[in-house]
């Protein structure tokens, strides 16, 4: 500690020392104020003066705090020990908790064994309203509530913050008139989820009233004052926010520079109220910045090391408490804190609420969960519900779905409260998607090294209002076009039905050997469809009817007139196949029909993925199923099914066509670590499967219509084995790894799945 911030310490317990006589007429003790600022992930150097208090036996009678600080000092004041908070934060992902979308994306209507991903980026609109997004901030808050859902579960009923361990205050801002709002009774999670609401990144929070509030720090960083409105006489606080110099060349992109902006911002209305403060601590953290998550042991020994040089002022506080008759009873580091002490209450009833102002929408029933009932509260319930939670606002494409927990009949029982928040879903979306991927095989052409790309790539656009319409435009070694409209019926709860017409015009490779050389072939089709759709918000989709195909290729000059009735259906949980731990998902395909020369064509092809979670978003096996049964014109791609790529068989590269297979394996999915927030999956799968013998990029002539040509029984088996590295970023995932199997193949692929 320098000289001058001593001389100021002692200057400042002198005065206190004055004061306090005077304020004994009327309290015979006086009260002790903590308050913590916020700074975002500066804010954790704050956790070693807590631990200082306790060693010098200082109990504040009151905690005030400014988002990350309103954070800690929940913690506090619900009956959290230091330790257990320094352990918290440091066990927590905090990178991947606060890097979340505001809504679940609002995928397309889906269609089985369908190229046309809307999975690399896409905004919603309207086509009425001048509104671009459907959230008022970049992230969302869903982990952040279920989070603080769980830490203070057990004072989830307590709505009067006097009534916590220690009297409690957390500092707001009122989003509609820009007033601070100083929050001292209702939810205690929504107070500290709005206290920390970082305007312009995080959604704002929705309070009990209706209110909308902000970060605090926009209007009272450091809340010393209310500290002594409240009454107190001796004020503790820590400004983790007031150095504010930043490099000017780092500031070379929005979000910095905005964060920049904020924090001069809070700075101001801080620094104003450093001198009511009686003890001040600042700590040095210009090597940090805001949403510096990823140092935290270096933050809290930042705070540790300012703690110390303060040692000597916190304990000249504690002389002078003891002398006023204050209990000063210095607390062991490993004591059994007042929140642990607290019971874990059993769930006795379950209520949905929608907190939205927006129009009312499908929501997850009381049936969900249903297995809470009757069951205590603990830490394993916390983490299978929020696990649960999480899946149903992913399917139900919510902002928010969290939950409080309430008063029950009598302290050993509580309410489970399930709160839905939602923005407006009824908006059109213009999306990019695709699987494109370089991959090097020695499969084609004997056994021939070969590096090839796979140019897939989708754009289009989702219309919902006034009619749905969805259209495609894909570009690779077949570009197309495909429109459809989809006129509502008649619509249930979360469920409806639908006419479907549409027609595709495509150009490129029809054929199979196309699909596997550098040059595109100059082949011409158009195709229309009418039929029934049926969709379940976007976890079903399933169609039926009939179609009408044209096929011109050039290089022959051979014409195909196709005309058939199909079903498609897709059913999935598992929205991203590779780096989802749980969930399902369900493709399958029915056509049959005739061709021009009045020739049977059949096709059957069916899909099934189960992920089974081990470690909550950590560990995962999974069941892969895949087969077909393909009969059409052996000239065209519609006549096989892929059966490579990093959703087929191992060894074999992406288009890898084959009439007959069936393919089934093991899978398991592990989570290394987190680059800026991405998760980086480990994948590993084992592989068996039978296929028929005829190649379509070799064979001229037309293949038998017998099941599995040339079936050779376990001579015709495969087995195989893939690695790969994923990195899941938003909807899709960047692919790096290979396979292998029995017959000498392997693939090596980079790409995006």
């Amino acid at each position: 500690m320098n000289p001058i911030r001593k001389t100021c310490a002692v200057l400042c317990l002198f005065a206190a020392s004055v004061y306090l006589p005077a304020q004994s007429a009327h309290n015979k003790t006086p009260k002790v104020a903590l308050v913590l600022s916020g700074g975002g992930a500066k804010g954790l150097a704050e956790i070693p003066l807590l631990e200082a208090l306790e060693e010098e036996g200082i109990k504040p009678d009151m905690v005030l705090g400014t988002s990350m600080g309103a954070l800690l000092g929940s913690l506090y004041a619900a009956g959290y020990s230091p330790k257990e908070i320094r352990e918290t934060a440091l066990s927590l992902d905090m990178v991947d908790i606060i890097s979340e979308w505001p809504v679940p994306e609002r995928r397309v209507p889906a269609y089985a064994f369908s190229t046309h991903n809307d999975n690399l980026a896409g905004f919603e609109f309207s086509l009425f309203d001048i509104k671009l997004g459907s959230a008022p901030g970049i992230l969302g808050d869903q982990k952040i509530l279920v989070l603080l859902d769980s830490l203070l579960a057990k004072v989830g009923g307590i709505e009067d913050f006097d009534k916590l361990s220690i009297p409690y205050r957390a500092v707001t801002t009122d989003v509609s008139t820009g007033k601070e709002l100083i929050l001292k009774s209702g939810s205690l999670v929504k107070a500290v989820r709005g206290s920390m609401s970082l305007p312009g990144v995080w959604v704002p929070a929705r309070m009990d009233d209706g209110t909308y509030v902000m970060d605090g720090g926009l209007e009272n960083n450091l809340p010393v004052r209310a500290a002594r409105e409240m009454g107190a006489d001796i004020i503790i606080a820590m400004d983790v926010a007031s150095s504010i110099y930043t490099d000017p060349t780092s500031l070379d992109d929005l979000v910095s520079t905005g964060i920049q902006i904020f924090n001069l911002i809070i700075s101001t209305n801080a620094v104003a109220q450093h001198k009511m403060a009686d003890l001040l601590l600042i700590p040095h953290l210009e090597e940090f910045s805001t949403m510096d998550f990823s140092q935290p042991e270096q933050i809290i020994l930042a705070g540790q090391k300012c703690v110390e040089e303060n040692r000597e002022a916190i304990h000249q506080i504690a002389l002078m408490l003891k002398q006023k008759g204050v209990p000063v009873i210095p607390q062991s580091y490993d004591r059994e804190s007042v929140y642990s002490q607290l019971p874990d209450r059993v769930v006795e009833k379950i209520k949905i609420k929608d907190i939205s102002f927006k129009e009312k929408i499908p929501l997850p029933s009381e049936k969900e969960f249903a297995k809470f009932s009757g069951k205590p509260l603990d830490s394993t319930a916390h983490k299978k519900l929020s696990l649960l939670l999480e899946k149903l606002r992913t399917r139900y494409h919510l902002a928010s779905l969290s939950y409080e927990v309430k008063n029950g009949s009598d302290e050993n029982h509580c309410m489970l409260e399930i709160q839905a928040n939602h923005y407006n879903q009824d908006l059109s979306k213009i999306f990019f998607g695709g699987n494109p991927a370089l991959e090097a095989t020695n499969h084609a052409n004997g056994s021939k090294f070969k590096v090839s790309a796979v140019t897939d790539f989708t754009t289009g656009f989702y219309i919902t209002s006034p009619v749905e319409l969805i259209s495609h435009f894909s570009f690779g070694k077949t570009c197309s076009a495909d429109f459809s409209v989809l006129p509502k019926i008649a619509k249930w709860h979360d469920a409806s039905i639908h006419a479907d017409a549409g027609c595709s015009f495509y150009e490129g490779s029809l054929g199979p050997k196309g699909s596997t050389s550098f040059s595109t072939d100059d082949d011409l089709g158009f195709s229309a469809h009418g039929g029934i759709q049926f969709q379940y918000i976007d976890m079903i989709t399933s169609s039926a009817g009939i179609k009408y195909d044209y096929n011109y290729l050039n290089k022959s000059a051979s014409n195909f007139h196709l005309t058939y009735l199909y079903f498609d259906s897709i059913i999935r949980t598992l929205k991203n196949e590779h780096t989802d731990f749980s969930g399902f998902k369900v493709d399958l395909l029915f056509k049959s029909g005739k061709d021009q020369n009045g020739e049977n064509l059949f096709s059957a092809q069916a899909q099934y993925r189960q992920k089974f979670e081990l470690l909550y978003e950590r560990t995962a096996v999974g069941l892969f199923l895949k087969g077909a049964n393909v009969r059409s014109p052996y000239e065209l791609n519609s006549g096989y099914a892929d059966f490579g790529g990093t959703n087929g068989m191992c060894g074999y590269p992406t288009f890898t066509y084959q009439r007959d297979f069936f393919i089934a394996g093991i899978e398991f999915e592990q989570k290394l670590f987190s680059i800026a927030g991405l998760p980086v999956v480990l994948l590993l799968e084992g592989k068996a499967a039978i296929k028929d013998d005829y190649d379509p990029c070799t064979n001229e002539q037309s293949p038998d219509n017998d099941l599995f040509h040339g079936f050779e029984g376990f001579d015709s088996i495969i087995g195989g084995w893939g690695i790969y590295f994923a990195v899941k970023v938003s909807s899709f995932n960047i692919i790096l790894g290979g396979s292998a199997n029995s017959r000498g193949k392997y693939t090596v692929t980079v790409g995006i799945n």
